[in-house]
């Protein structure tokens, strides 16, 4: 990068300050979110993507504290991007998105960023001359730092695409991309370009490491696909490597596999950290697309769930996925219909746990007594406590109730009221 003159004393004083400040980590958090908020604004399909969308925030998330932590030490300094910064490039390039997307993506980091300094500066500088010469040199080093990263991250970008270009690999990708996009292609040509007979049932898995950290778990993971092709009787799977820490891949069976086999595996045993979302088996090219527009769905459950299962079939979370879609539409929906029953604490969720036994058996005592191995009079006792909070019968409101217990079981802190 070219040198750039080190700012004045009070100009880098002030900005030593003003970056110590955004670093705390209320002003931190609220930064990195407002940016990740106008970012899926802008390319809302990016949030139709799990795996992009995860590395999209821990690229923000690391890139605004290390740019705030290298300006707190030295405004001047030729800082480069972290590495997440350099890991997103490249998931994008995998995803099929091109460099242009990428800039974008930058430019409009850089607005959200510059608009926080602006407000700052304006809010906490009276003298118009120091104003002026924090966000000359500002203006300067952001763009500075921006365009030596973006020829890195371009590069990156570059790289990951041509080698996702190549061979067999590649041709395979493209025409997964072109069938999952909607692109008319028959069942034969794509049997033939795949390698994979997609004629036949097709059921799609999302494979990934919970907590993988650094390194690449792609080759293991396809190794678990194979593993899972096998319990249901199917031939070696169909494999792309969404990214460095997942595995989409398709099962083709003569008739429906019984699924439940897959939470069998040895591999879930060796390795808790594994999960598997599993789209519903159907038949041939559009099979292949809406199974695998399931399995990612069943993803994004199982990625908001307190508690999540190893192994998620998207026939067991489809009225979650379809309720959840909207975060704040599903906290409304709790918090309207179960009242007080939506605290945190540990009688409103014993309650919460009878009501929805209780519902989902019909309306029967005795069999929600069966189910939660007490006794009938407890539920009894506990069904008339849940009426005395909620104000009205449980059934009054029956199926927005269940729905909204259903939720507040599932995602527990991100939908429950203090």
């Amino acid at each position: 990068m070219r040198e750039l003159a080190r700012p004045e004393a009070d100009v880098q004083a002030w900005i030593e300050t003003f970056a110590g400040d955004m670093l705390k980590v209320d002003e931190l958090e609220a930064l990195v979110g407002q940016l990740n908020r106008e970012l899926l604004n802008e390319v809302p399909q990016l949030a139709e993507e799990p795996d992009v969308l995860r590395d999209l925030q821990a690229s923000t998330g690391a890139l605004i504290a290390h740019l705030l932590a290298e300006m707190a030490k030295d405004p001047a300094s030729e800082f480069e991007f972290p590495p997440p910064a350099v890991e997103f490039a490249r998931t994008l390039a995998r995803h099929g998105h091109d460099v242009g997307q990428l800039m974008r993506l930058y430019r409009i980091g850089q607005r959200v960023f510059w608009r926080k300094v602006m407000h700052s500066v304006a809010d906490q500088i009276d003298d118009g001359d120091l104003r002026m010469r924090v966000l000359t040199f500002l203006w300067e080093q952001s763009s500075r730092v921006l365009d030596h990263n973006l020829d890195v991250l371009a590069a990156a970008h570059g790289e990951e695409s041509e080698r996702r270009m190549r061979g067999a690999l590649a041709r395979r990708t493209e025409t997964v991309q072109a069938i999952l996009r909607g692109d008319q292609l028959s069942a034969d040509e794509a049997t033939v370009r795949l390698g994979h007979n997609v004629r036949r049932w097709q059921t799609a898995l999302v494979v990934w490491a919970g907590d993988a950290g650094g390194i690449d778990t792609s080759e293991r993971l396809e190794s678990v696909a194979v593993e899972a092709a096998a319990a249901v009787d199917a031939p070696r799977p169909l494999t792309i490597r969404a990214d460095a820490h997942t595995v989409w891949a398709w099962l083709a069976t003569g008739p429906a596999p019984t699924l439940a086999a897959i939470g069998e595996i040895a591999a879930l045993r060796v390795d808790r950290g594994l999960r598997i979302a599993v789209g519903m088996p159907a038949l041939g090219v559009p099979g292949l697309r809406s199974s695998h527009r399931e399995a990612l769905r069943a993803q994004r459950v199982v990625t908001r769930l307190a508690d999540p299962p190893q192994v998620t079939l998207y026939t067991d979370v489809e009225v979650l996925s379809c309720l959840s879609e909207d975060e704040e539409a599903m906290r409304a929906l709790v918090r309207r219909e179960l009242g007080q029953l939506a605290r945190p604490g540990v009688l409103e969720a014993r309650l919460r746990q009878t009501a929805l036994a209780y519902l989902r058996v019909g309306g029967s005592a005795r069999r929600a007594a069966t189910e939660l191995g007490l006794h009938k009079n407890t539920v009894l006792y506990r069904l008339r406590q849940i009426e005395q909070v909620l104000g009205r019968s449980l059934t009054e409101r029956r199926l927005p109730t269940e729905l909204a217990l259903m939720l507040a079981e599932a995602y527990q802190g991100r939908v429950l009221t203090g």
